[in-house]
């Protein structure tokens, strides 16, 4: 009995004891169950969270009044214009109470980048890259709910880009992708100090002498107070006025002072005025370039001409009047080509002493060309275009609001010698900045 009662008390025991450690594991499979899912809920997050933390575009909102037309003007000189009774609930209701109305705009590099904004475009089964010239995201919400454009009412925007060109006019839909929408009306106009002006080329285009008919006028005269000759060395200067030869000749024999040339109202031509004795005189003339100082004026002049278009295509702006169907992200875009782009397999790599951190398979990286208007998202192993004619930089967004990058000048020195298809490693230098505002971003984008 008493072996029986011990062998009944070792087995209550042991099934005490295996109980528990059966209770101990069920807790340390419940905590490592917890663990997976909070490890899947954060990796969901991740994929849910902006690109950098607690940076956003600026958002305006304002009231809609919904028992009559609305027009608003946005602090970047946008104009919102939207019917009476535009909105509707997910349930096709009519929506008589308080509207407010968001609207931001996404112009820069930096805005495309902290937006996380999708810039490719898929048609017919090919993807292509997309290059804007400014895009908005208009919404709507009641009671703190996401309200609809009801059928047959749009929203006119009249919006202000810097970029003039042919764009076409594109809305992010809920497949993910751009779809065109009907063309927009552009209103072409340049704007200085609030003004609107016509864009000129102040440069006088080269004038070759004809030495058997242009009677030159052998006087020293000053002209670089004048800015479209400023840019120019070597002018000879014939008369081009109504006065005889002999005229011009005992003219040009005395002794001349105070020469002073001005702009005439003839387009070209000058006013030489000066002084012989107390008397005044004023001749017309005409600048012009003889053999070697003809070829250099005129490609002094067509590099001057190419850089104000470049720089009047960036500062002109334009306004494009759309009329909006349905709320969301919208875009003036056109598909980016450059017919002289090569691809190479690019690998990136972070330099410098915190690189070891950082997992460069989950690195967000983009490519800026164009005029900074063309940003590509890549992948670390795919294919990179780029055009070895146009600034390259590249931007890589870690964690803590740090970023890697590479300048224009070195993705030139290092990469512009390449051949299309080569495997190709690009190395991104982490960049002391943190990025706290989009204004930070844009200044460092800028300065690459």
């Amino acid at each position: 009995m008493k072996i029986r009662y011990f062998s009944l008390t070792v087995l209550l025991s042991l099934l005490m004891f295996l109980s528990c450690i059966n209770e101990e594991a069920s807790e340390i499979n419940d905590e490592n169950s917890d663990t997976v899912a909070n490890v899947e809920m954060n990796d969901n997050e991740m994929k849910n969270t902006t690109l950098l933390q607690n940076v956003t575009i600026a958002e305006e909102e304002f009231d809609y009044n919904v028992k009559e037309e609305n027009n608003f003007t946005m602090e970047s000189g946008a104009e919102i214009k939207i019917p009476a009774e535009a909105f509707v609930d997910i349930n096709g209701n009519k929506i008589k109470g308080n509207v407010k109305v968001t609207y931001k705009e996404i112009k820069t590099a930096a805005d495309m980048i902290i937006s996380n904004i999708d810039m490719k475009y898929d048609s017919a089964g090919v993807t292509y890259d997309f290059q804007t010239a400014g895009m908005f995201d208009i919404n709507a919400h009641a009671d703190g709910k996401p309200i609809f454009l009801d059928k047959g009412h749009e929203i006119t925007v009249t919006y202000n880009s810097e970029i003039k060109g042919d764009y076409n006019f594109y809305r992010y839909n809920d497949d993910k992708n751009w779809t065109h929408e009907t063309a927009s009306e552009d209103i072409p106009q340049t704007i200085l100090n609030d003004k609107i002006i016509d864009v000129k080329y102040n440069i006088a285009k080269p004038v070759k002498l004809n030495p058997n008919k242009d009677l030159v006028i052998e006087v020293p005269i000053d002209y670089k107070h004048i800015d479209e000759l400023k840019i120019y060395s070597n002018i000879i200067w014939k008369y081009v006025g109504e006065k005889s030869i002999g005229e011009i000749a005992g003219l040009l024999k005395k002794r001349i002072n105070r020469q002073v040339l001005e702009k005439s109202d003839k387009k070209g031509k000058y006013n030489l005025n000066f002084r012989i004795g107390k008397k005044e005189h004023n001749l017309l003339v005409r600048p012009v370039f003889a053999g070697k100082s003809f070829k250099k004026a005129m490609k002094r002049f067509n590099a001057a001409i190419s850089s104000n278009q470049e720089n009047n295509e960036q500062t002109a702006k334009v306004r494009r009047k759309s009329n909006v169907s349905e709320l969301g992200l919208h875009n003036y875009d056109r598909i980016y080509h450059r017919p002289e782009a090569i691809f190479v397999k690019a690998d990136f790599k972070i330099k410098g002493n915190d690189a070891l951190h950082y997992d460069i398979e989950n690195v967000h990286i983009f490519h800026v060309t164009g005029k900074d208007n063309v940003i590509v998202k890549q992948r670390n192993g795919n294919k990179m275009h780029f055009s070895k004619l146009m600034n390259n930089k590249l931007i890589a967004i870690l964690p803590g609001n740090n970023v890697a990058v590479m300048s224009a000048a070195d993705f030139k020195k290092k990469h512009n010698k390449i051949s299309p298809g080569k495997k190709t490693t690009f190395e991104l230098e982490i960049s002391e900045t943190i990025i706290e505002t989009p204004d930070d971003l844009d200044k460092l984008i800028s300065s690459l």
